[in-house]
This record gives C-alpha cells, sequence and structure tokens, in this order.
C-alpha cells in the first residue's frame, strides 16, 4: 500500500462566517483596604558589620583500596535468554577451509658453460685515403712568332 494524496473538495458557504475572540476589560469589585496575613515573627534581613564563618562543603576526592586485578566469578556457560523465536530446522552457514593452489614464483638456478664466448661489434678505426687535390706547378712551352714577340712565362 502506497500512500498518496486524494483533492477532496469541501463545500464552503460563502461569504464565510468567522468567530474572532476580542479581548475586553472585565472590572472586579475589591474590597479597599483588604486584609494581609503575615507571619509573626517577621524576619528582617540586618547587614551584619563583623565576618561571619559559613561552613561550605568542599568535595574532594576518598580513594578506596582496590585489589586489581579482582577476581569476578562468572558462571559458564553464560545464561543468555533469547526472545526472538528461532525457526527449526535453523540452517547454520559453517565455513569449511579448503586448499587453493596458488602460484608461488621461486629461483631456478640454471648450469651455464663457463667460459661461454661472447660476441660483440667492436669498432676499429680505418684509415682511408682521400685525394686531396694539390697546386702543382707546370711549365709552359713558349712559341716565337716571326712578326711578334711574346713572352709567355709563369703561367699556371
Amino acid at each position: 500500500k502506497i500512500p498518496y494524496e486524494v483533492k477532496v473538495e469541501v463545500p464552503v458557504p460563502k461569504p464565510y462566517e468567522v468567530i474572532k475572540k476580542v479581548p475586553y476589560e472585565v472590572k472586579v469589585p475589591v474590597e479597599k483596604p483588604y486584609p494581609v496575613e503575615v507571619e509573626k515573627p517577621y524576619p528582617v534581613e540586618v547587614e551584619k558589620p563583623y565576618p561571619v564563618v559559613v561552613e561550605k562543603k568542599v568535595p574532594y576526592e576518598v580513594k578506596v583500596p582496590v585489589d586489581k586485578p579482582y577476581k569476578v566469578v562468572v558462571e559458564k556457560p553464560y545464561p543468555v535468554h533469547v526472545k526472538v523465536p528461532v525457526p527449526q530446522p535453523y540452517t547454520v552457514e559453517k565455513k569449511v577451509p579448503y586448499t587453493v593452489e596458488k602460484p608461488v614464483p621461486y629461483e631456478v638456478k640454471v648450469p651455464i658453460e663457463k667460459p661461454y664466448p661472447v660476441y660483440s661489434e667492436v669498432k676499429v678505426p680505418v684509415h682511408k685515403e682521400i685525394p686531396i687535390p694539390e697546386k702543382y706547378h707546370v711549365e709552359v712551352p713558349i712559341f716565337h712568332h716571326k712578326e711578334e714577340h711574346h713572352d709567355y712565362h709563369h703561367h699556371e
């Protein structure tokens, strides 16, 4: 069951009559002067110029010696009254231990032949001749013409 709101229209007469309480003063006749009972002797407080000792109780700790540890007798098994009715037969879940295979890493020693050859790349410097252009002095032959005489010396 789910509760839900149901809107019901209630017929209201219009205009609606509102009853409002208005406070007003009520005068009660009192007999004046009226007698007042006063207990006698009447207690009167008087200022005392001298010091007055007032006893005031101050709480303080009282240590009671107790044997520690002290023995408490508890009957076993201890009776416990259960007010909840238990259905019969009652199913009991009991944890039963069982073995679980778990891979455990361990060190395995592999025999290695010693000494064993190790092949590694060794970089060896290689000398390579690179031709470098050099400047050489070349003699140019001189030719003499009949008309003109030119001198070609030391041409490169």
